[in-house]
């Protein structure tokens, strides 16, 4: 059983730079992963070696992006991990 695991970082950034580290492979191994790939929509995870893969389900431009790792895909659990943010229209603090 998986449980469901919340956090919220607020970010001194724009959309546009917050997308590019959410949004590519290249972003994404600067804070997320030691090593990211993507082909089609299949993004291979690295952290010290090991690589877990994950399918993208749902990208959204400065929202979101849904992925779904492979390993629950083939045991068939409906399990997911998304990275969304936002703007705060009174503050202008994005938040992740």
């Amino acid at each position: 059983m998986k449980e469901k695991i919340e956090l919220e970082f607020l970010l001194k950034t724009s959309l546009r730079v917050l997308d590019n580290m959410i949004g590519s492979p290249s972003g994404l191994s600067e804070w997320f992963a030691d090593n990211v790939t993507v082909r089609d929509e299949m993004y291979s995870f690295e952290w010290d070696g090991t690589i877990e893969e994950a399918r993208l389900l749902t990208k959204k431009m400065n929202s979101k992006m849904k992925f779904r790792w492979i390993e629950d895909e083939e045991n068939g659990d409906d399990y997911y991990f998304e990275m969304n943010f936002e703007i705060d229209q009174m503050t202008g603090i994005v938040s992740l």
